[in-house]
């Protein structure tokens, strides 16, 4: 093997060490943390490794580049200038490790972009911070530089650069680059590594001693939008007047649950859209499950999404936080865990809570916001055997059913159980012979949702053969609507509009459709109060069973927001600067509605 090789590979593994060091010193510095999860410690360094790997990737680019060109003369300026590469890394590094170890204790999260907030006004950013703190870790720092710029000048020296070595050792160096791209994205998944890979506890601590902090920091300087409030339009007390009829208090709240402890499975399908739900008005009749359901439970005729992605709706209905038109609460673990969640409340009155998914819950940071939203087991592709990944995004959704049925079987009671289909997911690959002919994208669509739904079906008269429904609420919403059929604008009403279904033997009503105006926020609250539990920590959501007045909801596209109540729809571009009216009179007043909504949702949302 050639001696720039062995050069090359030693280097990755130098920066693996430093990083687990960096690991070992935050649990030693909080040791009155770590030393109670001590047996942790193990899977803290095993999880948080991807991380490593994908920041040791990322730092090999440039060094191996130096290498490449190396091999076809004698010179050790090149290890000159690794060596300097090295040593300023080793330099930046460890100085943001030594303050992420002041920080973290006040902030209670790993250290990201937040500290540029502050860039700008030093004195108020020192103002707490005593002489012989800085003193103390800015000593850890440079004897953490010390120790690695130590360790480099035994490890590597000029001597593998003093011959040429050609082309053969350049072909090497060109598919070691190539294999540079796994770690960096974190495998051949359909998701690339985040945050939220290396979460993998309860305890929010471990999961933050996982975390790789340059990764951390390099990541979130990708996202500084959320640094700024895009809707700063009025006043803070403006905005609060404004978007008053957003927060009118409710009237009085109607029950419709015969007991305040049942069960609850909640399934979430992929896509479904209202417009080709046929209990909704959809054609070609591809729902006929869910339109039993529907005529055997409660209906929700005019129930909308809060985003067009899975991650916004996560957040809309376990949390009660409505989505962002510029950016995701769910990239940032350090803000999604001071929020409320309807598994975590759960849990305090005796719930076991799960959530089943049969694809990459890594993907989108989805694991992190459902680690800190308080499921206790999530079940995804890893789960299942390989010979059911079949599909593009994993496991078709007839073998997700099937492993949620065995589990509820055995599941002590009460439990609050959410699954999330996937198979109306594009390309809409489903193992079955095709409903309807064709090839078309919106022809697939529809034969996905006649899959999933066809398994939904088989799914619920399985449970309720075997009475493992007699005291389970069965809640069916869809986590975001389509494009199809019709092949919608972004900003349409019609693409939010989604199917929601309340079922089981617990309802005190069936065949019933509620007409009210609602959105995936208001799911948390409504359940909430027919399980007399406050929803009070839920700021942006009403009980959708209340007769308070007139109803109107939000909802976010990229880049812009929509309105919607029974008089009026109207969509909003915040780049240009636009309203179109859609339908009804759309007022002034109106206008700043939706814009002072927004404007406190930022404001919420920068403060978490």
């Amino acid at each position: 093997m050639s001696k720039r090789l062995i050069f090359i590979l030693k280097y990755f593994l130098f920066w693996i060490v430093y990083f687990i060091t960096l690991k070992i010193l935050f649990l030693l510095y909080y040791h009155n943390n770590s030393f109670e999860i001590i047996n942790l410690w193990g899977k803290i360094i095993a999880n948080g490794i991807r991380l490593d790997l994908s920041a040791t990737g990322y730092l090999m680019l440039v060094p191996l580049l130096i290498i490449m060109v190396s091999v076809f003369f004698k010179s050790v300026l090149p290890y000159r200038i690794i060596q300097m590469y090295t040593y300023s890394l080793l330099v930046i590094f460890s100085l943001l490790a030594a303050t992420d170890l002041g920080l973290y204790r006040e902030w209670g999260y790993r250290m990201d972009a937040s500290p540029l907030l502050y860039v700008s006004k030093p004195r108020e950013a020192l103002a707490s911070v005593s002489i012989l703190y800085i003193i103390n870790h800015l000593l850890l720092a440079v004897a953490l530089i010390t120790l690695f710029i130590y360790l480099f000048n035994r490890l590597f020296t000029p001597e593998s650069f003093k011959r040429k070595e050609g082309w053969i050792s350049f072909s090497v160096m060109i598919v070691f680059m190539g294999f540079l791209f796994l770690p960096i994205r974190g495998g051949l998944g359909t998701a690339p590594i985040n945050v939220g890979s290396a979460y993998f506890s309860e305890n929010n601590f471990a999961n933050h001693a996982a975390i790789n902090l340059p990764w951390n920091i390099g990541y979130s300087l990708t996202n500084l939008e959320t640094l700024d409030n895009p809707y700063s339009f009025y006043t803070m007390d403006e905005a609060r007047q404004y978007a008053a009829p957003f927060a009118l208090e409710d009237g009085v709240h109607y029950k419709v649950l015969d007991n305040s402890r049942p069960n609850i499975l909640l399934i979430i399908l992929e896509s479904f859209t209202a417009k080709a739900t046929g209990c909704l008005g959809g054609r070609f009749n591809v729902t006929p499950e869910l339109d039993n359901i529907a005529r055997e439970g409660i209906l929700f005729s005019k129930f909308y999404a809060s985003g067009d992605r899975t991650d916004k709706g996560m957040l809309a209905i376990f949390s009660g936080y409505p989505a962002q038109p510029t950016t995701s609460i769910i990239k940032f673990p350090n803000k999604t865990q001071n929020l409320p969640s309807l598994p975590k409340l759960l849990r305090e009155f005796g719930y076991k809570t799960g959530f089943y998914y049969g694809g990459n819950i890594e993907f989108a940071n989805y694991k992190s916001y459902l680690i800190n939203a308080g499921f206790e087991k999530l079940i995804s592709l890893n789960d299942f055997p390989s010979s059911q990944n079949i599909s593009s995004w994993g496991v078709p959704d007839e073998y997700l059913f099937a492993k949620v049925y065995e589990d509820i079987k055995s599941m002590q009671q009460p439990f609050f159980f959410s699954l999330f289909t996937l198979s109306s997911h594009p390309p809409y690959d489903v193992p079955m012979d095709p409903f309807l002919h064709g090839d078309s994208d919106e022809i697939k669509f529809y034969n996905s949702m006649y899959y999933t739904d066809h398994h939904l079906g088989k799914f619920i008269r399985r449970l309720e053969n075997n009475k493992l429904l007699d005291n389970t609420l069965v809640i069916i919403l869809a986590d975001h609507g389509s494009i199809w059929p019709g092949n919608l604008d972004n900003y349409s009403p019609e693409k939010f509009h989604i199917p929601m279904v309340w079922y089981g033997n617990v309802l005190t009503k069936k065949d019933t459709i509620i007409s009210v105006v609602a959105s995936q926020t208001d799911l948390t609250p409504t359940l909430l109060s027919q399980m007399d539990i406050s929803s009070d920590e839920f700021l942006f959501a009403r009980d959708i069973f209340s007769s308070g007045p007139a109803r109107q909801i939000v909802y976010s596209f990229n880049n812009g927001f929509g309105y919607v109540s029974d008089s009026l729809e109207y969509y909003y571009n915040l780049q240009p600067d636009n309203f179109v009216e859609l339908k009804g009179n759309l007022s002034e007043t109106k206008q700043k509605e939706g814009k002072a909504y927004y404007q406190l949702l930022y404001e919420d949302l920068l403060k978490r």
